[in-house]
């Protein structure tokens, strides 16, 4: 069976549709989707657009497909690559070796991506990705994102430097035709603890990396406040690093960190994340006020895990906390921010656990007749402020899938 995709990205008129629990034993590109022998392998499907029309360009996955490797789970594109996540893959390969030690078992979990290039239509895998700092169960895959020619990839629990499960991220860049994609840096969180999961999340704008954290502990709140007040279980934060502006021009290091305005246990704040212009929207799925819209009441939190998403604006200079955005119909585990994507000042918002049984757009947001069914709310980012636009349903009404656990 394959179940809801956990990646989807689309650029310009390509569209790619991740499905971890896909069944195929197949490798490589277009091979044969009838055979159902390696559960969970994992797939990503190719579309195209002409005029108004989609067709199906490729079918893709892993080199090395196995059962269990969930390839499709996360997903990345810029221009004619597509990077996707394997964050149970098996092998103890280390770096980006086009395949070399790919086949072996021996570090189970320890998770893998996969860079793929089309030229003139037609798909290659392009590269086979580890991180030299590999361990059991790391998840490595789990989130990526790619700009122009760096790849930054999530382990959200990888034993780092400090402490053991606090997650790591792993850096790529792009060195030249004839040399390929070469490790650069990985990195932890400025202040790691165990069951952190730094990585969980990333995203990267400008040579700018973003990192979430989703449990990480402190109860502080808002810009590079304390991090050593481990008080707040599970609250999270996010982590912004920055190119250094004096060493090798490939070296990261941080500058930023993040939390919500509200900081509260087991809000999840780092679930997701994404830039968008000057803008670092940070998702919180477990966020409890019963707020509505716009920047209203954070402290009454009569609504468990209604969720909420907290935008930051770069100024030039720093970071600023700029606005608390909630659902214009928030309920008790509609898990708003779970998932999040900007393009153009538009921001889309999931919120998988909303109970409406409306159709389409702009339905009746009061009919909680449907549990589970799920919603996408679209903002509009204009610098001042949100502009809730329609929320956008199922056009039918489906028994869910499992939500995500905590």
């Amino acid at each position: 069976m394959c179940y809801q995709p956990i990646g989807l990205v689309c650029t310009g008129d390509t569209l790619v549709v991740g499905a971890q629990a896909e069944d195929s034993a197949a490798t490589g590109i277009n091979g044969n989707q009838a055979d159902n022998t390696a559960p969970d392998t994992g797939a990503a499907y190719v579309f195209v657009r002409s005029g108004t029309t989609w067709t199906q360009q490729a079918y893709l996955k892993a080199s090395n497909a196995e059962a269990g490797d969930g390839f499709g789970f996360s997903l990345a594109s810029d221009t004619n690559r597509i990077l996707v996540g394997a964050p149970f893959e098996d092998s103890n390969a280390s770096g980006s070796n086009n395949g070399i030690g790919e086949q072996n078992n021996d570090l189970p979990g320890a998770g893998a991506a996969y860079l793929f290039h089309q030229f003139n239509g037609l798909w290659t895998q392009e590269a086979y990705l580890k991180t030299n700092h590999r361990t059991k169960d790391e998840a490595f895959g789990h989130a990526v994102a790619m700009e122009e020619g760096t790849i930054v990839i999530g382990s959200p629990y990888a034993d780092g430097y400090e402490a053991v499960k606090t997650g790591l991220i792993t850096v790529f860049v792009y060195q030249g035709a004839g040399v390929g994609w070469h490790h650069s840096q990985t990195m932890g969180s400025p202040g790691p603890n165990t069951g952190d999961g730094f990585g969980q999340s990333v995203a990267i704008t400008n040579q700018r990396i973003a990192v979430g954290a989703y449990g990480e502990d402190s109860n502080a709140t808002l810009i590079n406040g304390d991090s050593s007040n481990n008080t707040a279980a599970n609250a999270g934060a996010a982590y912004i690093y920055d190119r250094h502006p004096t060493f090798y021009e490939h070296v990261w290091h941080p500058t930023t960190y993040i939390k919500a305005s509200n900081t509260d246990a087991v809000d999840i704040f780092g679930r997701n994340l994404a830039f968008c212009g000057p803008t670092l929207l940070v998702g919180a799925p477990y966020e409890d006020s019963a707020a509505q819209g716009t920047n209203g009441n954070q402290t009454n939190n009569s609504l468990a895990s209604a969720g909420a998403v907290y935008r930051y604006i770069w100024d030039g200079s720093q970071w600023q906390h700029r606005h608390y955005n909630k659902a214009l119909n928030p309920d008790a585990l509609d898990y708003f921010g779970m998932r999040l994507a900007c393009h153009d000042q538009l921001l889309a918002v999931s919120a998988p656990g909303e109970d409406s049984a409306a159709q389409g757009v702009n339905g009746d947001q009061t009919d909680n007749s449907a549990l589970d069914a799920g919603a996408v709310y679209v903002l509009s980012l204009p610098m001042q402020g949100y502009t809730h636009l329609p929320a956008v349903t199922g056009e039918e009404i489906t028994s869910p899938y499992p939500l995500p656990q905590r």
